[in-house]
């Protein structure tokens, strides 16, 4: 078919109605330079001119988002088959192809920035939205901002009635200066950390740009806590010279808005200068608290919460370090998530083999956390949840073994029936070397703390791991149910199974340390009575009793073999 025949075929689809059909060949013949003028005008006849109202409609709709005048446009849109176009460059006198407004929404946002979940997007382009479709379908989960370098092209496409649809989400930049500018006086706005370009040069200069804001707003001068998502909480007690070290690692976070760090110092016996210099750095996202009085290891927890900011707080150990590459990947959960009460993140020892699990709010969550957080590096609360549950009222239990010890428990099982919560198995925290052991013997030595008050050195355990501690802690759990689930028997023998798996674990624990060894077959006989005592406390039936029995004695079969197993590989030759 020469350029005639398609041509007149043309003008037969057009006049049959056939229009997506028609403006391909007439699209084609123009191409081949066959009566261009005539095509042109044509074109324009019967399918720019029918539709002009509504893409100047669309145009002016959308004017604040838009720098140029819509008579400076480049670029006019032939409607094709639905939410396509033909594109037509009146400058270059040819047609570029054709947008397809489908396109926008294709994408997953998930595969196209797996490497950041959270962090919000620059794409610097030249005009060609085509080229960038990707970032636009990912500003459904996530801010995408643009800089276009070719305006008089890049904004004629606010002339298609899909594209404003697509693109509500999406803030546009006629240049990088104005994108400056905006971040500059809106510092409540996170930056965005994941930057795409055309060409490297470009990419390392807004890089540059946006690390030169980033550093603005870590100044007094600069610094936003509207939007915090997350608390980075550290309590610390005569330990001024590894929060140092701690701190070291935090300034490298690429955050700003999105967090803070706050330090709650109590005690004045040791590394006093180390502190001093805390309070000294220059970084508005840290806040230090200094309490110049000796504070109860949970009441100065329960400080770094109270004076947080943020909508969660994650509450670390002063000895323990970071995963900052894992720090988006929680910011984005947390963010997506704010009915959350609680979240226990995944940690390098204690909680190295932490599998993923959701409970939702009441019983489920509490099965979920019970027993759970013995070490508190890594627990991320909802902030305002907590301060609603005015935990240090359980101080009037400070007789009881388990609060004790372990009043973080009672802090989360409480979260538990106020919200929902999460187990999350992405490392977190990277616990160091624990320095308590060698606190100690320096207290001792101060006579901070009286000597064999802390540690059975006989044995070389910390009291509260030894048998009979633990067994107290058990009866302290069993009070705690009777208090916490009333008359809800489900919850208690759901949570008795729990305390009775834990006791079991942490008598092995103990064994493993070789603590008192000669005597575990009484410490077994022991878990068993108590466990069953345990069980008394509550007015089971029959068939929950048998249950719970069961389970006791299973229990105390895998201590024995355990016990056996220690046996048979001390009698074997080195």
């Amino acid at each position: 078919m020469n350029e005639k025949e398609l041509l007149e075929y043309a003008c037969l689809k057009f006049e049959a109605g056939r229009y997506d059909e028609a403006l391909e060949a007439f699209i084609l013949t123009y191409q081949k330079g066959y009566e261009k003028e005539w095509i042109l005008q044509t074109l324009y006849e019967g399918y720019i001119k029918p539709n002009a109202d509504e893409f100047y409609k669309n145009y002016q709709s959308n004017i604040s988002r838009i720098q140029c005048k819509y008579e400076d446009c480049i670029l006019d849109f032939f409607p094709y088959l639905e939410g396509k176009y033909y594109i037509f460059d009146r400058e270059l006198k040819t047609f570029l192809g054709i947008f397809n407004a489908e396109a926008c929404y294709r994408s997953s946002p998930e595969k196209t920035f797996m490497k950041d979940e959270f962090s919000s997007v620059l794409v610097e382009f030249d005009w060609d939205y085509r080229k960038i479709t990707d970032f636009i379908s990912a500003a459904r989960e996530k801010s995408v901002y643009l800089i276009t370098t070719d305006s008089k092209r890049a904004d004629s496409f606010w002339k298609i009635p899909e594209f404003a649809v697509a693109m509500q989400k999406v803030k546009i930049f006629e240049s990088a200066e104005d994108f400056q500018i905006f971040f500059h006086t809106h510092t409540d706005v996170y930056l965005p950390r994941q930057v795409f370009t055309e060409n490297n040069q470009r990419l390392k200069e807004l890089s540059q740009l946006i690390e030169k804001e980033h550093q603005y707003r870590i100044t007094a001068e600069g610094r936003n806590t509207d939007h915090i998502i997350l608390t980075i909480g550290i309590p610390t007690h005569n330990r001024g010279n590894i929060l140092l070290k701690r701190l070291k690692n935090l300034m490298e976070m690429p955050y700003d808005a999105e967090i803070e760090i706050v330090v709650s110092k109590n005690g004045n016996a040791l590394y006093q200068e180390e502190y001093q210099r805390v309070s000294q750095i220059e970084d508005a996202r840290l806040r230090y608290f200094n309490i110049d009085q000796e504070l109860k290891p949970h009441e100065n927890w329960y400080n770094v919460i109270k004076n947080s900011k943020g909508k969660f707080v994650l509450l670390i150990s002063d000895e323990d370090d970071l995963n900052i590459d894992a720090l988006g990947h929680y910011l984005y959960l947390l963010k997506k998530n704010p009915q959350l009460s609680q979240v226990r993140a995944k940690t390098t020892g204690e909680y190295a083999r932490l599998e993923k699990a959701y409970g939702e709010k009441g019983v489920d969550a509490f099965s979920k956390v019970f027993l759970q957080q013995n070490y508190l590096s890594g627990l991320i609360v909802n902030r305002e949840i907590f301060l609603e549950q005015n935990v240090l009222k359980y101080d009037k239990y400070k007789d009881n073994v388990f609060y004790q010890n372990y009043p973080h428990e009672w802090w989360c099982a409480a979260l538990s029936m106020a919200g929902d919560c999460m187990r999350e198995p992405v490392t977190l925290v990277i616990e160091n070397d624990n320095v308590l052991e060698e606190e100690i013997t320096m207290y001792e030595k101060m006579g901070l703390v009286e000597e064999g008050t802390l540690i059975d050195k006989v044995n070389k355990l910390v009291f509260y791991a030894t048998y009979e501690s633990r067994f107290e802690q058990f009866q302290g759990q069993v009070e705690f149910l009777k208090l916490f689930m009333k008359d809800d028997l489900y919850g208690a023998q759901l949570g008795l199974r729990m305390a009775v798996y834990k006791l079991s674990y942490l008598l092995k624990v103990a064994r493993s340390w070789d603590y008192k060894k000669e005597m575990f077959e009484d410490v077994v006989e022991k878990f068993v009575q108590i466990s069953e005592n345990g069980m008394d406390e509550f007015g089971f039936g029959n068939k929950e009793q048998a249950q719970i029995l069961m389970f006791i004695g299973n229990k105390a079969i895998e201590l024995i073999n355990y016990n056996n197993e220690l046996l048979e590989n001390e009698r074997k030759p080195i």
